[in-house]
């Protein structure tokens, strides 16, 4: 047998654990019913369960028109060793009641139920309401005088804190919060929380510092403080049991006069199911809401995946659903979350806040300008005091060496030293010993507050960025014996006005789906959002920062567009609402030039201009695909409406983005993480191509198509921009139409990355079988083989089936077929996927109605043929197939 190199023995040692803690909940199904017109699959199918009714246990039934069928899970289902199939339309056949389920006519699909993680985002508690001059809203507050009345908006979330005064004080008929249901199982909450709350209650209950989620949200949609009167601690414990107070506010949300529903569908700690979100979702839309917010999700851009299903659902029914583009920025493309992906849904990508509060330093030779910095993680308050630092060249010194500081220097003072050559922990001795009080330490390449681990019992430490070092470095080289630069921390925080305002959020996820649509679609503000939290936390206000943050302010923004175009009555359609928003968007920038839509979508909403705007464009995105074919979504017609009330002569635009570089030069079809960005520009022709005139109540038309460099030559660029429509005149952009494509065909990128898959023993992974290898499987032993597959690109369809040794297929493994794999990343979490064979086969040829049971096959050998799908491929050309063969695999009994 082949032993692998010890870096992959490592990897897989590292990784492997990592994966076989699925996100599928074990024995937990979705069940979709054939029919859609009348309510009687369910009895049906239940009735023909009766024989085996005690070994599941109904979770959720869905009645709807949204969605008809119900979510169950077995009784004895327990996880599969080694395993992490992703979606499959047939999941552990096995079992007597999925076989049944499968031969069922009432059934037309199964889905696994999928856990869904607890919202990401960061939090800190400085801070206070604000205008931030970027999102336009009070001026739709007060010279539209629209605040979402009438206007019902769902939440899916945590739950909220009610009682909050800013969230109406209380729940029920007559309250802000009217509507609302407690989805979180009662044998899964959390008993920390002390208790948990009846089904119609969606109170949050919960402690700590990281909860409090779903009420961040539901400030920032439709919170409302005028001047909240301060609560003293003592009145405060009498009310509420515990610590806190109210602070004096004057806040207001996106739309303060809306009416809301709260779903709880996550405990203290816990995630919550998918399954859940599906009936939370079914609820929301029965309880008549317009507008849906989902500040949750999972990385998964297929618009296939069933909240993405029923999430489209809903938006054909008239319902606006807000979801996340995810928080994700980090790990490249592709990494959009459902159910945002879905087809109809608005994905929200997030942009950073004008300003960000928190504590700052000041230092007298600067003219007491107020600078950022980080406390290291031992450190609870630094000393004011006279700063020093020796330099050396250009920089100040490391501070590594106790000879090269002197202590007549240094004593009594705050040192200076730059980041590298040793520890921080090292740095601090080396000052304590010279006589240091505080050490303030600098990256020259980050201009971002060092963050520093140092023990307890330090010198008080902190970060500053590399751009305020390189000024106290001048200082002291300008004047090597000054002695009088005096830093200062006041205990008050302060607003900084942020260098990456209204720029799109570092965290913020990056498109396209798997199917090269458009997403995210359109921006919020979700870096440093400052908005209500539990009364049990911090005062009951903080700031928060995530795409979770930034999709509420689209809700909210959606609901004043709803407001005023109900009362004109004028076209209340998700998709015109959702074109609207993204033809006026607020361009974010990236080097000089608007930032590339696979990043912020059309930009941040601007709801004052959404409304007052005369120009609508549909469609208002343009996805130009890869370059398979030389014709179809090449050439696309844009409708350009004039709802004004004068004639506008317009000028056609194209104004490119820095493009993105999915792949790094010199790492084949690895995507790079995070994105890197090229200077890929494309041409646009535009017909007519000289100026257009569109009249008062005149739609005229613009076709639009792309002229592409030869593909040959690219590593599979992603290029961008924006159509934009210029007032003649003026020269006021009066609306504009994110475009994007891909230079190559995506069906010519590999799925597997190089060495993968490969064949181990699910009780040994150190050890590789070669295709000359062979592996013996007892199916009555706890060893079985297990392909480990690592996937650089997506596929639709992964088939693996089991071949005799003549080559014939027997059919597949029992956990297929598997459907829409996404594509693994470099995080621990997701660096490969498994597949294991048990030694059963599910046959291929199957009748329709057939109940179907899987097959233990006979003694022999056989071989594993993986095939995956690729990316946009046709299923009918073998050309679009990726194969893995695995070496001889013999069963012995």
């Amino acid at each position: 047998m082949r032993l692998f190199t010890v870096f992959l023995v490592l990897l897989i040692g590292v990784y492997l654990p990592y994966i076989q803690a699925s996100s599928i909940i074990p024995g937990a199904y979705i069940v979709e019913y054939n029919d859609v017109h009348e309510y009687h699959g369910h009895n049906a199918l239940m009735a023909s369960l009766d024989n085996v009714r005690d070994l599941f246990r109904v979770r959720h039934t869905y009645s709807s028109s949204l969605f008809r069928g119900m979510s169950f899970r077995i009784n004895d289902e327990k996880p599969r060793a080694h395993s992490a199939n992703p979606a499959s339309l047939l999941i552990s056949p096995r079992h007597p009641v999925l076989a049944q389920m499968l031969g069922s006519p009432e059934v037309k699909r199964i889905y696994p139920v999928y856990r869904i993680p607890r919202p990401q985002w960061t939090s800190k508690s400085d801070g206070h309401p604000y205008d931030n001059g970027l999102s336009q809203v009070n001026d739709v507050h007060k010279k539209l005088n629209l605040t979402g009345k009438g206007i019902t908006i769902g939440i899916l979330d945590s739950g909220v804190d009610y009682n909050h005064p800013a969230l109406g004080g209380g729940f029920g008929q007559g309250y802000k919060f009217k509507y609302g249901y407690n989805l979180v199982d009662p044998a899964e909450d959390d008993t920390s929380a002390g208790r948990h709350l009846p089904e119609d209650d969606p109170f949050d209950p919960c402690s700590g510092g990281e909860t409090g989620h779903g009420t961040h949200v539901s400030g920032i949609i439709g919170g409302f403080a005028p001047e909240l009167v301060r609560i003293g601690k003592e009145a405060l414990v009498v009310l509420f049991g515990q610590f806190a107070y109210i602070s004096l506010q004057n806040f207001s949300g996106i739309a303060p006069d809306a009416t809301f529903g709260m779903w709880r569908i996550f405990g203290c700690y816990s995630g919550a199911s998918e399954d859940t979100v599906i009936k939370a979702l079914e609820m929301a839309y029965e309880a008549g809401c317009d507008i849906i917010n989902l500040s949750l999700g999972v990385e998964n851009a297929w618009p296939e995946d069933a909240m993405a299903v029923v999430a489209d659902r809903l938006t054909e029914k008239g319902v606006i659903v807000v979801g996340v583009a995810g928080n994700q920025g980090n790990q490249g493309v592709f990494m959009q979350n459902t159910p945002g992906s879905g087809k109809n849904s608005i994905s929200v990508a997030s942009v950073d806040n004008a300003f960000s509060t928190g504590k700052v330093l000041t230092v007298d030779a600067l003219h007491n300008r107020s600078y950022p910095y980080q406390l290291s993680v031992s450190t609870r308050t630094f000393p004011s005091g006279v700063l020093t630092t020796i330099i050396d060249g250009e920089e100040a010194l490391t501070g590594c060496e106790l000879s090269k500081l002197s202590n007549k220097k240094v004593k009594g003072k705050i040192l200076l030293v730059v980041r590298g050559e040793c520890t921080f922990e090292k740095k601090v001795e080396v000052a304590r010993s010279a006589g240091a009080i505080g050490v303030l330490f600098y990256d020259t390449e980050s201009d971002i507050p060092v963050s520093s681990q140092t023990s307890k019992g330090s010198l008080p430490c902190a970060g500053i960025s590399s751009s305020l070092g390189s000024e106290l470095v001048d200082l002291f080289i300008k004047d090597s014996n000054t002695s009088s630069v005096v830093v200062s921390f006041p205990d008050q925080p302060k607003d900084l006005r942020k260098d990456t305002a209204g720029q799109v959020s570092a965290f913020s996820s990056v498109g396209p789906t798997y199917e090269l649509d458009l997403k995210p679609g359109v921006s919020g503000i979700g870096g440093d959002v400052y908005s209500t939290l539990p009364l049990n936390q911090n005062g009951g206000w903080g700031v928060r920062s995530g795409t979770s943050m930034a999709a509420p302010h689209v809700a909210g923004v959606t609901a004043l567009l709803l407001q005023a175009y109900r009362t004109e009555h004028t076209n209340t359609s998700p998709i015109y609402i959702l074109e609207q928003l993204q033809n006026h968007a607020r361009l974010a920038t990236f080097q000089g030039a608007p930032d590339h839509p696979l990043r912020q979508g059309a930009g941040l909403v601007q709801p004052y201009t959404s409304l007052k705007n005369p120009i609508h464009i549909s469609p208002a995105q343009i996805s130009f695909n890869d370059t398979a074919s030389l014709t179809e979504y090449k050439s696309y017609t844009l409708s350009v409406t004039n709802h004004g009330k004068r004639p506008l002569c317009l000028t056609i635009e194209n104004i490119p983005s820095k493009s993105i570089k999915p792949y790094g030069s010199g790492f084949g079809y690895v995507p790079v993480e995070p994105i890197q960005r090229g200077d890929i520009e494309v041409t646009l022709v535009f017909s007519p191509s000289h100026d257009i005139t569109v009249s008062p109540g005149q739609t005229v038309s613009i076709e639009t198509s792309v002229e592409l460099p030869n593909p040959e030559e690219y590593h599979y660029p992603i290029y961008g921009g924006f159509i934009s429509l210029v007032d003649s005149t003026t020269k006021e952009a009066l609306g504009t139409v994110p475009y994007f494509g891909v230079i190559g065909k995506m069906a010519e990128l590999p799925i597997f990355d190089e060495g993968y898959p490969f064949l181990i023993a699910t009780d040994n992974a150190s050890t590789i079988y070669s295709s000359s290898d062979t592996f013996i499987l007892n199916t009555q032993s706890d060893s079985f083989p297990m392909v480990v597959c690592r996937l650089l690109t997506a596929s639709p369809r992964v088939d693996i089936e089991i071949v005799n040794e003549k080559g014939i297929s027997l059919g597949t493994i029992e956990e297929g077929p598997n459907v829409y794999w996404e594509r693994n990343t470099l995080g621990t979490d997701n660096r490969v996927r498994t597949v294991t064979w048990n030694g059963k086969v599910v046959a291929s040829k199957i009748k329709p109605g057939d109940t179907i049971y899987p097959f233990t096959v006979s003694k022999g050998t056989y071989f594993l043929r993986i095939r995956a799908l690729k990316l946009l491929g046709d299923p009918t050309s073998d050309y679009d197939w990726e194969r893995w063969f695995s070496g001889p695999i013999r069963v012995e009994s």
